[in-house]
């Protein structure tokens, strides 16, 4: 089975017969993905948004010194969870 590595947020639970459920999950945005997983179909895993996380590419730079910013596309996550990071944050 392939996974997907987007985090994403056990919204429902719904309770099937023979002990089976069904989950409905939303993305850290709050969007409702479409559709209902099977436990098999899912994982668990713990995130922890203090972690350092894996920079995919710079998109952009602004400001100069210590209010200099860049706009970041984040490894494994969608384009619309990009954002801007200090670059004192941003290791090599």
């Amino acid at each position: 089975m392939s996974y997907t590595s987007e985090v994403y947020i056990v919204d429902d639970i719904i309770n099937k017969p023979k002990n089976v459920n069904m989950y409905r999950l939303r993305d850290f945005d709050g969007e409702v993905i479409k559709g209902a997983f099977l436990n098999e179909e899912i994982q668990k895993v713990v995130f922890d948004p203090q972690a350092t996380y894996p920079i995919e590419k710079i998109l952009s730079a602004r400001g100069k010194g210590r209010n200099k910013v860049y706009k970041v596309k984040w490894q494994f996550w969608p384009s619309h969870f990009n954002s801007y990071v200090n670059a004192a944050y941003i290791s090599k």
